[in-house]
């Protein structure tokens, strides 16, 4: 069941990489070759004991010093989410922005056009251009919101997994959230409301990991397919 939420608001094999073949070579090449991992291995060595550490505090104007996530930015921002707000700190400074508060499952993500999207209790978009906040309010209103998958497909819309709240879809083009969820009438439904993971194929068709297997979505027809001999696991993570 589709549903629009907010006022502004993947194919059918698998394809896995074969493994490496390795072949021994002569004995003649063998020990040159532990030598160059030996001093590879003093090199980095060396290099690790002259890495130096500095703090960043309140002191220097983190706006809590006690950091749930970080992110770093295309341009090299360094982003620190705390539950007094989200700073930027730019090598030098920081900048506080206090009207977004992120707790300890909050997340950092940054799309194709300039955008970071935050989560935390709810779904911040920020333009790191201009500054401005965008909020929208994903899944049932009254309930705990988590994320946890986060996607940009081919076309630029945003999917985000969530925890209870079924899979939600950014509309570029009308600025919304359109959330899918499971609906016990319909078998072509959502089949679990908790999405760990989301990955696009080639075909611009999803593969879910959820709560109940793992499935796919097919965008251009709204259906989601649940063939009954595929992975059933708990929790299922997607790597592409």
């Amino acid at each position: 069941m589709a549903s629009l939420v907010g006022s502004t608001v993947s194919h059918d094999k698998i394809l896995g990489k074969s493994r490496p073949e390795f072949r021994s070579g002569r004995g003649s090449t063998f020990l040159p070759f532990l030598l160059l991992l030996f001093g590879l291995s003093a090199q980095t060595s060396g290099q690790i004991q002259n890495i130096a550490f500095e703090r960043l505090s309140t002191e220097q104007g983190l706006v809590n010093s006690s950091v749930n996530c970080i992110f770093q930015d295309s341009r090299g921002f360094m982003w620190f989410g705390t539950l007094d707000g989200l700073c930027r700190y730019d090598g030098i400074r920081f900048a506080v922005f206090d009207s977004i508060g992120m707790g300890p499952e909050s997340t950092i993500h940054e799309d194709r056009h300039g955008s970071l999207w935050i989560m935390s209790g709810k779904v911040h978009r920020f333009n790191i251009i201009s500054e401005k906040i965008s909020r929208y309010n994903v899944g049932v209103v009254g309930t705990e919101f988590r994320a946890w998958a986060y996607l940009e497909d081919a076309s630029g819309d945003i999917w985000i997994g969530t925890r209870g709240n079924g899979l939600a879809r950014y509309l570029r083009a009308n600025d919304s959230f359109v959330t899918y969820t499971h609906d016990p009438e319909n078998a072509a439904s959502l089949c679990n409301d908790t999405v760990y993971a989301i990955c696009e194929d080639t075909k611009g068709e999803l593969w879910i990991g959820s709560g109940n297997g793992l499935f796919k979505f097919f965008p251009s027809f709204n259906i989601f397919r649940h063939p009954g001999n595929w992975i059933h696991q708990n929790r299922i993570h997607i790597c592409s």
